[in-house]
């Protein structure tokens, strides 16, 4: 998808990575929170496919009824990336990430650090 005109709709603040809100046009400069949707550029340090990762994976969760992000492949000023359907169906309800858990299990945990110390499976466990 091209988001050329889209409209950014909100900064995002939380996540390891560079993140943003947009909305289709088309759909006023109020839309309901189901019509927005985070873009996630492809990250340089990262695979050329993760995008098309996220996607796929979105795609087989869909096709063994496993809930999940709807997710599109998407362009944002020639970069690469895809976009994710906002989770949260309905205005007022909010949505706290996992590392938000973490912090209060692991000791000195920082959710910003790029190199995802104290992110394992053992500690995802005990949360």
């Amino acid at each position: 998808m091209d988001l050329s005109s889209w409209k950014l709709w909100l900064e995002e603040p939380g996540g390891e990575s560079e993140k943003d809100w947009f909305t289709d046009p088309a759909h006023g400069d109020d839309p309901e929170p189901e019509d927005r949707w985070m873009f996630k550029p492809t990250r340089p340090e990262r695979s050329p496919d993760e995008a098309s990762a996220e996607y796929a994976a979105s795609i087989i969760a869909d096709l063994i009824s496993v809930p999940s992000a709807d997710v599109r492949l998407a362009v944002l000023n020639g970069q690469a990336g895809c976009i994710s359907r906002n989770v949260i169906r309905t205005r007022g309800h909010s949505f706290s990430e996992g590392s938000a858990f973490l912090s209060g299990h692991v000791e000195n945990f920082d959710p910003k650090d790029r190199k995802a110390r104290g992110h394992s499976a053992e500690n995802i466990v005990s949360v």
